[in-house]
């Protein structure tokens, strides 16, 4: 005992200090000198042992008080999670649905079970992809046919209360009165005191076009053709020798307005140019130009890369017996380490974007006359000289806004529309929302499925 004291002392001395779990005068109350009986290491084990204990209840309490913080924060309305249901907002946020793959070429269909059944979602499917109708499949009774899962509506998670101040294209949660006080998901289009209108599919806003920004659009797009369903090796385009003669890839794949999420709806269709091109480079040799058309029916655009470095962009006006005039939009250089990258083409919203690596490198706005009859073959990728490989090359679609509205008055609250517009019940149907009733914005939650946008099935 008196080593244990000299040693306490030493430490004492030279101004160490010890934490309040662990002071030197526990030693005394371990080892006080009316037990002489016990040795040092025995001293030593009760005092770790009580050391110990204290830790316990310290690590407790805090743990006791984050519990209550957090607690706090999902009650009191900071943040907490909801699952949608409503199928409005599919697919950025999927509510309840079938999904089964197609027994001809198995892309995945996903058929919308908030407002169908099965037997109705087969009657009138047709799958994006090969164009086939389901019903002729009869894949539910098929020997050995994968059956329809349906999955519930995804989780995502409301920021309430963080910030009030609310931006066109977010998407909130707000009570609708109108749904006996339901809470409803929608995204904001229009502001208080703007004046809407949409025409011809298109969003205005005091007599401006609106078009979807890029985020908007890889959220709500929704895929209707992929070739890696019947190539998974790549596609090899390689022009010839001098003279050069170009080697071309035409996509033969007229889309419309139908929605296949709703498939038994009775919907109109009509031809549509919202289309989205996307394709990954796997590799090319030095100095390859790569022509892409995107067909817009009565004119077309074409993006010339010129690999690894530039990039132009030219409009086209067709003229009825005559040669298209030409007008070149803009140029400029490729962002750094194209190779390998991810090459996207939107026309939606009579925008054309031109995103590299998820960035958008050029967009400019163009006008056109209305389609009479869908476009059968809405790009064309040429390579003009040298050679690529393109891989996960699909099509993707953005529904357009249904309906003629105007709002000649300023609004007085947010204007919220459905991101998918066949059966959404919005500001449409029960007018602007008060800033009062919006109680959050609305993420994806972190967990939860892959959605079907450009990343997803």
């Amino acid at each position: 005992m008196q080593n244990f004291d000299d040693l306490r002392e030493f430490l004492v001395d030279e101004g160490m200090k010890a934490s309040s779990l662990a002071r030197p005068d526990d030693a005394n109350d371990c080892c006080p000198a009316s037990r002489g009986t016990l040795d040092q290491p025995q001293c030593g084990r009760l005092l770790r042992i009580k050391r110990g204990q204290i830790a316990h209840v310290d690590n407790g309490l805090m743990l006791l008080i984050l519990i209550l913080t957090v607690d706090t924060f999902l009650i009191g309305g900071l943040f907490y999670p909801i699952r949608v249901v409503s199928p409005s907002m599919m697919p950025t946020f999927c509510g309840p649905r079938f999904r089964m793959p197609c027994a001809r070429c198995g892309f995945p269909q996903t058929w919308c079970a908030a407002t169908q059944s099965l037997p109705e979602c087969l009657g009138r499917a047709v799958c994006p992809n090969c164009g086939r109708r389901l019903a002729e499949q009869r894949g539910e009774f098929a020997p050995g046919a994968p059956k329809p899962s349906c999955l519930a509506g995804d989780r995502v998670l409301l920021l309430k209360g963080i910030w009030r101040g609310w931006q066109r294209w977010d998407v909130v949660a707000f009570y609708n009165v109108g749904e006996n006080g339901g809470l409803t998901v929608k995204r904001i289009v229009g502001l208080p005191g703007e004046r809407i209108e949409i025409r011809r599919g298109l969003l205005w806003v005091n007599g401006q076009p609106q078009p979807r920004p890029w985020q908007v659009q890889r959220a709500v797009c929704v895929p209707v053709w992929r070739s890696e369903m019947r190539d998974s090796f790549g596609i090899r385009l390689e022009a010839g020798p001098a003279p050069a003669h170009p080697k071309a890839l035409v996509i033969e794949h007229p889309v419309t307005t139908y929605c296949h999420f709703h498939p038994a709806l009775d919907q109109q269709e009509g031809p549509t140019r919202n289309l989205i091109l996307r394709f990954q480079l796997a590799e090319f040799s030095p100095g390859t130009r790569l022509r892409i058309r995107c067909n817009l029916g009565t004119s077309h655009i074409d993006l010339i890369l010129d690999l690894p470095s530039r990039y132009s962009i030219r409009y086209f006006e067709h003229n009825d017996g005559e040669e298209d005039f030409e007008n070149e939009y803009l140029s400029g250089e490729l962002p750094h380490r194209v190779v390998k990258g991810d090459f996207v083409i939107s026309l939606v919203d009579e925008q054309f974007l031109f995103v590299v690596n998820d960035g958008v490198v050029a967009k400019r706005e163009y006008a056109t006359r209305p389609l009479t009859r869908s476009i059968s073959q809405p790009f064309q990728i040429t390579v003009e000289r040298g050679s690529a490989t393109i891989l996960e090359l699909g099509l993707w679609k953005v529904s357009s806004y249904l309906e003629e509205r105007h709002v000649n008055n300023p609004l007085p609250g947010y204007y919220l529309l459905g991101d998918d517009p066949h059966v959404s019940i919005d500001s449409r149907h029960f007018g602007s929302v008060p800033r009062g009733r919006i109680i959050g914005r609305v993420v994806k939650w972190p967990f939860g499925r892959a959605t079907p946008d450009l990343d997803g099935g």
